[in-house]
């Protein structure tokens, strides 16, 4: 767990990182701070709108994209390409936000922020969202993923659970209780943005 002292910023980012279908999104949703919309090469799926869920570009955009080295943070996640841009942050400077990212998209901002004026990487805080693998592939199936989507991003879970004992935080999402994992988070948030202020 990051210790925080007094010259901590206080408006940080908090990753939620974990496996597909634990509940990530849903929980930016019912957490009252902007949320950190990536840019994202998957095909946008019926209930989410372009700008809102996610910028969707194609695959060449995207390198594009990188070729003018645009990306503060980028990540592949079962060949689909997700990225950020200093732009998708600038709120954090005046409210802390929160981001569904993977570990490697962690690492990866982390090593951005010690390069950017104005960011530490202090104010990167990583939460685990935990859900039982057997809860996975049931939300998946109710969010209306297709099959090769559901086995490509099953088979990545083992993956992102190892994440859990890098993360600062843990938090449990089991099914029907998503409310009380949203308090944890907001417990969380509460916690470290007052830390040795």
């Amino acid at each position: 767990m990051k210790q925080l002292t007094s010259t901590t910023p206080s408006n940080n980012i908090y990753c939620l990182v974990g496996p597909s279908g634990t509940g990530k999104s849903a929980l930016t949703k019912k957490i009252p701070l902007p949320a950190v919309v990536s840019y994202r090469t998957r095909n946008m799926r019926d209930e989410e709108v372009d700008g809102v869920d996610g910028h969707f570009i194609s695959k060449e955009q995207f390198l594009e994209m990188k070729e003018k080295e645009l990306w503060i943070a980028e990540t592949d996640y079962v060949g689909h390409y997700y990225g950020i841009t200093q732009g998708e942050i600038l709120e954090l400077e005046d409210k802390p936000m929160l981001y569904v990212i993977d570990w490697d998209g962690v690492e990866r901002l982390e090593k951005a922020f010690e390069k950017l004026d104005g960011y530490e990487p202090s104010q990167i805080i990583s939460i685990f969202i935990h859900t039982p693998r057997e809860d996975l592939k049931s939300r998946m199936i109710m969010q209306g993923r297709r099959p090769d989507e559901i086995r490509a991003r099953i088979d990545r879970a083992d993956r992102d659970y190892a994440a859990s004992g890098k993360c600062d935080y843990v938090v449990e999402n089991r099914n029907g209780e998503i409310e009380a994992a949203a308090y944890e988070i907001m417990k969380i948030i509460f916690e470290t943005s007052f830390s040795g202020k």
